[in-house]
């Protein structure tokens, strides 16, 4: 297990990273992935723009405390409080993701027009990587609080 928690911390740190640069200093590559050309109008599109490097800066924080975790990371805490709490919340950060996105994808599935098309290119990716990154972040969580 301690090599599936190291993997997972490092999946994370990636993902974050990912997300940092994607919605930091992508964001006007992310503004066009979200919003159709009809809709790429002022004010909508620099706010949107702008608006999503938040969602960056919320990225980034979770990659710092991703790489904390990982240059920690050691078996003497393996079974802390503060090991699960951390898990969990990496859990809830990828699964928060997922589950915004999900009533949007439901949508699409049932062929409505969707705020932004989540069931394919890189927002399929992203809906999909963060379901298995909630997942796995969850059974770390949930074995860390079983062997407590």
């Amino acid at each position: 297990m301690h090599y599936f928690i190291l993997l997972i911390l490092s999946l994370n740190v990636l993902w974050f990273s990912m997300g940092f640069r994607f919605f930091c200093f992508k964001s006007e590559s992310t503004t066009k992935m979200l919003l159709s050309k009809e809709h790429r109008i002022e004010p909508f599109y620099s706010i949107i723009t702008h608006a999503v490097k938040f969602i960056g800066a919320f990225n980034l924080a979770f990659a710092m405390l991703s790489v904390i975790c990982l240059v920690k990371y050691h078996y003497p805490i393996l079974d802390s409080d503060w090991n699960i709490a951390l898990f969990f919340v990496f859990f809830m950060a990828h699964f928060g993701q997922f589950w915004v996105n999900l009533p949007i994808a439901l949508k699409e599935k049932r062929k409505m027009q969707p705020l932004w098309p989540v069931l394919k290119g890189r927002m399929y990716f992203i809906f999909k990587t963060d379901l298995v990154l909630a997942v796995c972040n969850l059974i770390i969580s949930v074995y860390l609080f079983g062997i407590k």
